[in-house]
């Protein structure tokens, strides 16, 4: 089998590896974030009706920001829905407004707590190097505004997943923020 070398650090091995068809050497979700490029059209099934504790012991979260337990979930969907998640990049400095139109032209509406935790319990190993935010759960503390993250961490070769909350009252930089639409 003829060999290809493909120079560029990680990026070259990723591509390396996948010319020379040796795919079990390629991290999916490793390589489509190194592109850029995110797996489009990710089904979820969110129970609204589960208890809150609940739907977070299924994320196995290795950490868990004792104050997500004050974020208002007056959410007004009840039972369960088959939705679509589609991850969403936002580099530069954007608001919650900012990132609420740019979803809305994309025909996707912004993910509230309950969903990004329906999406962490399903994609377990969905891990991002940046938050995944949940923008439409807003927490008020200490004369500041917070939204619950998907954060991971490499602790000493080992990746630990944390749900914490993202100080939002400045914008955010280098987020990720899923889209949902409903599946009809």
């Amino acid at each position: 089998m003829k060999t290809t070398t493909v120079p560029g650090g990680r990026l070259g091995e990723l591509i390396g590896y996948v010319l020379n068809a040796d795919s079990n050497q390629v991290d999916r979700h490793e390589l489509c974030e190194v592109l850029g490029v995110y797996p489009p059209n990710m089904p979820i099934l969110v129970n609204y009706n589960l208890p809150f504790e609940e739907m977070i012991a299924r994320g196995h979260y290795s950490f868990r920001d004792e104050d997500i337990k004050k974020v208002n979930l007056s959410v007004s969907k009840s039972g369960k829905c088959k939705l679509v998640t589609n991850l969403f990049h936002f580099g530069d400095h954007i608001s919650i407004s900012e990132i609420r139109s740019t979803l809305r032209k994309k025909g996707c509406w912004m993910t509230n707590v309950v969903e990004l935790l329906a999406f962490r319990a399903q994609y377990p190993d969905f891990h991002r190097s940046r938050p995944i935010i949940a923008p439409m759960s807003v927490i008020k503390m200490d004369c500041a505004s917070y939204v619950p993250a998907l954060e991971s961490e490499d602790v000493d070769g080992e990746l630990h997943h944390n749900l914490s909350l993202s100080w939002s009252d400045v914008g955010f930089r280098d987020v990720y923020v899923l889209g949902i639409k409903v599946i009809a």
